[in-house]
């Protein structure tokens, strides 16, 4: 049976929905895995996770290497325990949300237990990278030209992407140690951007093979991996070159099947709205949604276009097999002999450019291990054609790069915005209800329930329910934030109005800059009131005093939604409440200076 390599992206509160998908995979690879041979059980071999997701492959790998019942704590810390109530306790200075909350759910479902009890699942090595985001930075010291001799040939660039890697194996899977580095990584991956605060780790060196730090940090400073790697495809095909490729046949199992669990790729995050116009608020919102947009499904889109090349040549090769065999050549050996020395050239290069890497008989191994891949194609060759179709594939891989390579096994079980409550606010929004949790980890169950058929056993026949779950779940309708418990809301506002009024302390406002509005509603105690276009001055900290009509009933404004002229109250800013005002009796939007 075929090992399999996970890919967990970043989900934010749809982790709930990420929890029903596992649970439901690893049950049902479970009830597969009880009606086969040992030795044909299906293995999870690769886990490599972004974000969220890197929280949920550690819960993963440790109900695969240690505890099957730990496959409960998916549903228990994405659904039951973590919540905006939570969130907003002991919010550190440099935050939106307190990350406390996720620190105590991890530390007990990834701490070592007492002994060992792997799952029908467990292999004997499982690799696990999660995607890293480093706020510090590794510099580079790299040549400015690639001709020897260059005058200053040296420049330093920055690199911000790290990954973590961790192996589990009968020797280390119930250190203690290791678990800390895992959950502490995994915490560190899920850092979302201003939502949480920045987390520190140790440093690891290996990683940054050829840095130019002297010397190298002790600790470095992190954020959400998905910022830029939020898909982490391309580190689970590495992980499972690690572990497919032996000496004789390097590369992937032909078996291995790759499956990523992605919350939020199916959706456009196109904004044809967006124009030179648009406000300072509305373009830092959406430079953070192309930041993030813009890691997703990359790794995707390049296997994709791998499994296109790897098809191409296939094709190529068929029919260059049939061009051998059939074509007469006036001096044969001759020509292979032409054909072997332009390979020890490519052979000889590439030695040059990584010394070491190449043994002294590395082409007639490549020629060897691309007719052991192809024999298909060479059954009824005689033996010098067999040799020359193998030295041309061996050239056409070397110059393709596509030698020691083939088709990956790659599927996808994704979710729609429509079936999913949790995806509003940037996905947020599951963290104040968990009635939208719920419903959104059993969504999950369901769309893994129709997909594994096909993924695992390329049948289209339905698996069986789990008769102990239950996975429908009523029709939420339109969910929206208006639908969300009042009071966690309220206070999630005051917590962004006192960051957005420490942000303003820290600005310096001048005289020159003024302020544009056509109407402002004044929130306070007992409703809110329409004041059509108000005077405006500065007061001492240059924060905007507004006077209003009946100055003795309304000596200034204390919150305000404004809109420009020709612009709907619908679609207007909101700005800070002072201190020392009443709190609005009711929720309002995002809240935002606008100047210019």
């Amino acid at each position: 049976m075929p090992n399999i390599a996970l890919v967990l992206s970043g989900a934010v509160s749809l982790g709930s929905w990420e929890a029903g998908v596992l649970d439901e995979l690893l049950g049902q690879l479970d009830r597969l895995n009880r009606d086969r041979e040992t030795q044909d059980h299906f293995k999870i071999d690769v886990i490599t996770g972004a974000s969220a997701g890197a929280l949920t492959a550690a819960m993963v790998g440790r109900a695969v290497m240690l505890d099957p019942d730990a496959q409960r704590s998916l549903r228990k810390a994405w659904v039951d325990e973590i919540d905006i109530t939570r969130l907003l306790e002991g919010i550190p200075a440099n935050a939106l949300l307190s990350k406390r909350p996720i620190s105590d759910i991890a530390e007990p479902y990834l701490a070592t237990p007492a002994q060992a009890n792997p799952s029908s699942m467990a292999p004997p090595r499982l690799l696990m990278r999660f995607a890293l985001s480093n706020m510090s930075g590794v510099d580079y010291t790299l040549s400015r030209s690639t001709r020897p001799g260059a005058p200053n040939p040296d420049f330093v660039s920055t690199v911000h992407t790290e990954r973590r890697e961790f192996e589990l194996n009968d020797t280390n899977r119930l250190e203690s140690a290791t678990w800390v580095e895992i959950r502490e990584a995994a915490i560190a991956s899920g850092n979302f951007p201003f939502a949480f605060a920045p987390h520190e780790l140790p440093s690891d060196e290996e990683p940054w093979m050829g840095h130019s730090l002297n010397p190298f940090p002790d600790k470095f400073t992190y954020i959400d991996g998905g910022l830029f790697n939020n898909e982490p495809l391309g580190e689970a095909v590495r992980l499972a070159r690690k572990l497919d490729g032996t000496p004789e046949r390097p590369g992937l199992d032909l078996t291995r099947k790759f499956l990523l669990v992605d919350a939020n790729l199916n959706g456009s995050k196109r904004d044809p709205n967006f124009s030179k116009d648009s406000t300072l608020p509305e373009t830092v919102l959406r430079t953070l949604v192309v930041l993030l947009s813009e890691s997703s499904a990359l790794d995707w889109l390049k296997a994709q276009r791998f499994n296109n090349e790897v098809g191409w040549r296939d094709d190529f090769l068929e029919a260059l097999a049939g061009l051998v065999k059939d074509t007469d050549v006036v001096d044969p050996q001759a020509f292979l002999d032409t054909l072997e020395a332009a390979a020890d050239r490519i052979v000889d290069q590439k030695r040059d450019l990584f010394p070491g890497l190449y043994s002294a008989d590395y082409r007639q191994q490549g020629v060897a291990r691309t007719l052991s891949t192809f024999n298909h194609f060479t059954e009824d060759m005689a033996d010098d054609r067999t040799t020359i179709f193998g030295t041309l594939a061996f050239l056409l891989n070397s110059v393709s790069g596509l030698d020691k390579k083939g088709r990956l096994d790659l599927h996808v079980i994704y979710a729609t915005p429509d079936q999913t409550a949790g995806d509003r606010v940037r996905s947020f929004a599951g963290f104040f209800s968990h009635g939208w949790r719920l419903h959104d980890y059993k969504v999950g169950r369901r769309t893994a329930l129709a997909e594994l058929p096909w993924i695992l056993e390329g049948q289209d026949a339905a698996y069986d329910r789990d008769p102990a779950v239950e996975y429908d779940s009523p029709d939420l309708g339109d969910v929206d934030m208006d639908s969300a418990p009042r009071e966690p809301r309220e206070r999630l506002r005051d917590a962004v109005l006192e960051k957005v009024e420490e942000l303003a302390k820290g600005l310096t406002l001048g005289p020159q800059w003024t302020h544009w509005a056509d109407r402002a509603m004044v929130l306070e105690e007992g409703g809110e009131i329409e004041v059509e276009r108000p005077t405006r001055a500065l007061d001492e900290r240059g924060l905007y005093s507004l006077a209003v009509a009946s100055p003795a009933k309304y000596s200034r404004i204390c919150a305000m939604r404004s809109s420009a002229p020709g612009q709907s109250a619908a679609t207007s800013s909101t700005f800070l409440r002072r201190p020392g005002c009443p709190r609005p009796s009711r929720t309002s939007s995002i809240m935002w200076f606008t100047l210019q």
